[in-house]
């Protein structure tokens, strides 16, 4: 622990990469040594620290490693590579996004973790993913990847009820309805299920709006003269067809 405060940064960094190997998720002085490096005046001290971190999941841990992610200046790319990555392989144990969504989480910060979300394959993952949805907004493309990610991973149970969810942000957007139908319908056929009640009443309400919408809507020919022909009186004719 000492020596993670050597004056030297290569044996700084060399502690961090060594106590990688030592550290678990449980909070004790090693842990907090490495969190301090965080905020090392040496890149690659930072990093490294970032690193260690990620292999043990702790909560304490994981909250240094999220709120460094906010801090990182828009100009150190490589931190921010290795701070996600640390970031993401704690989420990818069981439990942490279930310990997030028991707390308050604001907008912004829920937003982040979905997309940290998004980068984890578990029905956990995209629990979480459903959950925020149905507190928040997002942008329409940014939406359909993450319909597309909890449809795919989430509970069949918990996958339905994103059916609700967009039928309702989208009522009065048969377009954007249509989109999205069509993403969960792949995202049930990537995971081996076929489209349950929901998805198909969802499906016929749908198709009945769009015809409706195209009702009394006049269909006609058109014609365009060939460039350098006359132009006839009547550009139809009748063709015997054997």
């Amino acid at each position: 622990i000492a020596a993670a405060k050597d004056s030297a940064p290569e044996v700084r960094a060399m502690v961090m990469k060594l106590n990688a190997e030592l550290i678990d998720d449980m909070d004790d002085p090693l842990d907090a040594a490495i969190r301090d490096r965080l905020n090392d005046n040496n890149p690659f001290v930072r990093r490294a620290a970032a690193d260690a971190l990620g292999k043990a999941p702790s909560p304490v841990n994981l909250a240094a490693l999220l709120t460094t992610n906010e801090h990182i200046a828009a100009d150190d790319s490589h931190l921010r590579q290795v701070v996600r990555i640390a970031i993401r392989d704690c989420f990818a144990r069981p439990g942490q996004f279930e310990a997030q969504a028991s707390v308050s989480l604001d907008e912004g910060f829920s937003r982040q973790l979905t997309e940290f979300a998004l980068a984890v394959k578990s029905a956990e993952a995209a629990g979480f993913v459903i959950g925020h949805l149905k507190k928040y907004d997002e942008p329409t493309e940014k939406l359909l990847s993450l319909v597309q990610h909890a449809a795919r991973y989430a509970d069949a149970t918990v996958a339905k009820q994103l059916v609700g969810i967009v039928r309702k942000r989208f009522a009065n957007d048969v377009q954007q309805q249509l989109a999205l139908l069509s993403t969960l319908r792949v995202a049930l056929q990537q995971r081996g299920e076929s489209s349950d009640a929901s998805l198909r009443d969802w499906a016929s309400e749908l198709a009945g709006k769009l015809l409706e919408s195209s009702r009394g809507a006049s269909l006609s020919w058109a014609n365009e003269v060939v460039p350098g022909k006359p132009k006839p009186d009547n550009p139809w004719e009748l063709r015997a067809r054997v």
